[in-house]
């Protein structure tokens, strides 16, 4: 069994119209609007969460992997205040024109679009959504090995790596690796957002490990031990990754076809589903 792709990341947030318009801004199109269940809401470690307002986007109507739930009175987060789901990475077509496009109004800018340290054939720009929570805008213009990355084929595309950050790389690769990784990779990288946000020297570079999923999707560990754990409140930001698994041939498994789907914590905390 191999974990991937990633099917979706939940989002807390305090004013979901509010929310709705940054990311229609962004490029983004509704495609559900519903309520969560209470079953769910338990599941998810909130009572908080019972009837909140959920809404389901997608840079196109066929993968809708933005889920924003809004709690009104959710503690507010900060970029990179704490380890645990620190960025969600997002596959674009051209960052220079989303760059000249967006509006601070609803996005403010931690990093202007630059060639990656790893890969002058990524590009990126970082961003900071309404409620705290980061965004890479990545454009891969060509294949980068030994990673397997998709290229965007809609403006916004899909979510293709859960960035996390970590105490120790190690453990938690190896955690990871318990649920069905396909390739994994460590190096020292800078990383410009963190620094920039931490006021430490720009150059300053980190311990980083890639997983990677089935799907050409990845997990980023950002091994950043200054960072205070991540609290047990609810909290505006990201709450959640899922993840679908596949088999080993690539097929995409579904929950009848796998009894232990389930939520769970991960090492730092964060939240996982497995689908």
């Amino acid at each position: 069994m191999r974990l991937g792709p990633i099917a979706a990341a939940t989002v807390i947030c305090r004013d979901l119209d509010r929310s709705l318009a940054a990311y229609g801004h962004l490029g983004m199109c509704l495609v559900e609007l519903s309520r969560v269940d209470k079953s769910r809401a338990l599941a998810m470690g909130s009572a908080k969460l019972n009837a909140a307002r959920v809404a389901r986007l997608g840079g196109h109507a066929a993968n809708p992997w933005l889920h924003l739930i809004e709690v009104p009175d959710a503690v507010r987060s900060s970029p990179f205040d704490a380890r645990g789901w620190l960025a969600l990475e997002v596959i674009v077509l051209d960052v220079d024109e989303l760059a000249a496009q967006l509006s601070e109004e609803h996005f403010r800018v931690l990093g202007a679009p630059a060639n990656l340290d790893v890969s002058d054939a990524i590009r990126a720009m970082q961003v900071v959504g309404p409620d705290g929570e980061v965004l890479y805008l990545t454009q891969v213009k060509r294949p980068v090995p030994p990673f397997d990355l998709p290229q965007a084929k809609h403006k916004i595309d899909d979510l293709f790596v859960a960035v996390l950050g970590c105490c120790n790389r190690d453990t938690t690769l190896a955690f990871y690796e318990g649920l069905g990784v396909v390739g994994r990779w460590r190096f020292d990288t800078r990383l410009g957002s963190v620094n920039r946000v931490h006021r430490r020297e720009e150059a300053d570079r980190h311990p980083v490990a890639c997983a990677q999923l089935s799907g050409q999707h990845l997990i980023e560990l950002d091994a950043l031990p200054w960072l205070p754990p991540c609290s047990g409140e609810l909290r505006t930001g990201i709450r959640m990754l899922s993840f679908a698994r596949s088999s080993a041939n690539g097929l995409r498994l579904k929950a009848v076809d796998d009894p232990t789907a389930r939520m769970l914590a991960g090492p730092e905390g964060e939240w996982i589903e497995l689908l």
